[in-house]
């Protein structure tokens, strides 16, 4: 451990470590994310799913179990293909160590301890980790280093007129299933002297692992599916069921909508490379998921009789509103304490690349930011620690929604109050702020 004080808390470890995997009956030897073999963890693409829940401490003890090489002292090149790190990406909390500091990575055999502190208030929902070690991020994301995260959602509210309520129990009563899209490229081998990764597989789709494979679910029954689209190619993408299924988003990159559900005649929902979608899927007939015209699985329907139980809406069948913490206020009526325009490049935002320790932007704890993005589209714009709030409908995203990732050239909103911020460095892609 890194000697850190804590009162009672949960403790787990997670390894990154080399692994032989067949896949669709091809090979691949590349890094992967487990918990130890000793205490029952096994390699797999995607690494283990973390379930946390509001109000609790977390210390995830980092072990990077890949061979020694030391790390480089340069900064915009593709690096170090065996130094890594963790990133919990969307969640909301502190970017400074030991909490969710990017900047922090590890050689091989070293490692430290990650304390994540989950508010009380955090709004549950579908996140996600991958390794973010610059230099290393597209090599280690591009051949499996991800997993999903959970954050518990039994504890979200609704508002009902003046008052509020837990989420409809049928909302809670939808079986979920975890479904991990993922583009495996073992073809990024050899990328910043790279010399692990190998093996007969070609660049793929995958679900949960699987090429192409089948999903089982019952007749006419609605599950809750946690969507995590995971491709270093960010770009927005059309991920969709075919007609024999009736699909309803309920929340975007962990939060819920303001009004849940919303249905989806065209069964299609565009995510970018590091979206999650909460859906509530309805299906009678077999059918299939495919990203963009691609088949990625097949959804086999047993018969049977429907359960009318779970459901995505509340016990009058029709929509609800959810209840957001202070940190995913609606800021679409408040006037900004500060503006800016922030230019999206190919490797570069706001005109200067990534610099750990210059940052291009001082930020006070002063209330409302506006952000105008410009250049977003083929480089999405995704900002640590903190959701924007999108102002105005703006292509795909829609106003008064929150997300993590957004694509497309819109003005954003977030909350820098004292009760909402964390003070220190947060990462915009691929840029440092100072709050």
């Amino acid at each position: 451990g890194d000697g850190v004080s804590l009162e009672p808390h949960y403790v787990g470890t997670m390894e990154i470590a080399e692994a032989d995997l067949v896949i669709n009956g091809e090979t691949i030897t590349t890094r992967v994310y487990r918990q130890p073999i000793e205490e029952g963890g096994c390699n797999s693409i995607p690494g283990p799913t973390i379930t946390m829940v509001p109000g609790n401490k977390y210390v995830l003890k980092f072990r990077n179990q890949l061979t020694y090489e030391p790390a480089s002292e340069e900064h915009n090149v593709f690096r170090d293909p065996n130094v890594s790190n963790l990133h919990t990406h969307g969640l909301h909390i502190s970017g400074e160590s030991p909490g969710d500091d990017v900047t922090r990575s590890f050689e091989g055999q070293a490692g430290g301890d990650f304390v994540y502190d989950i508010p009380a208030d955090h709004m549950g929902g579908t996140f996600w980790y991958h390794a973010h070690h610059h230099g290393s991020t597209y090599l280690q994301v591009s051949a499996g280093a991800f997993g999903l995260i959970v954050i518990d959602d039994q504890f979200d509210e609704m508002v009902i007129g003046e008052n509020v309520a837990p989420i409809p129990q049928r909302v809670t009563d939808m079986e979920e299933r975890q479904l991990v899209v993922a583009y495996l490229d073992p073809a990024v081998a050899g990328t910043g002297g790279d010399t692990l990764i190998s093996g007969s597989l070609s660049p793929t789709w995958t679900v949960n692992g699987h090429v192409n494979g089948a999903m089982e679910v019952p007749y006419g029954t609605w599950h809750h599916w946690r969507v995590l689209l995971a491709d270093r190619d960010a770009k927005a993408k059309d991920f969709s069921v075919g007609p024999g299924c009736e699909i309803a988003l309920m929340a975007r990159d962990g939060v819920w909508r303001t009004v849940v559900p919303k249905l989806l005649p065209t069964n299609s929902i565009s995510l970018t490379g590091a979206s999650r979608a909460d859906l509530a899927v309805n299906c009678t007939a077999n059918s299939s998921i495919s990203v963009g015209s691609q088949q990625v699985a097949s959804i086999n329907v047993d018969q049977g009789t429907p359960d009318a139980g779970p459901s995505p809406f509340n016990a009058a069948d029709t929509t609800w509103f959810s209840k957001r913490p202070n940190y995913l206020q609606d800021l679409r009526n408040r006037t900004p304490n500060h503006q800016d325009t922030i230019n999206m490049g190919a490797r570069t935002v706001a005109g200067s690349k990534w610099d750990h320790a210059v940052p291009n932007f001082t930020l006070e704890t002063n209330g409302v930011q506006e952000f105008k993005l410009k250049g977003a589209t083929n480089h999405p714009f995704h900002l640590h620690i903190y959701h924007v709030q999108v102002q105005g409908n703006c292509g795909d995203f829609e106003d008064g929604e929150y997300y993590d990732v957004v694509a497309g050239n819109c003005t954003i909103r977030f909350d820098l109050t004292p009760e909402t911020a964390y003070l220190g460095r947060t990462v915009m892609h691929l840029s440092l702020i100072h709050i």
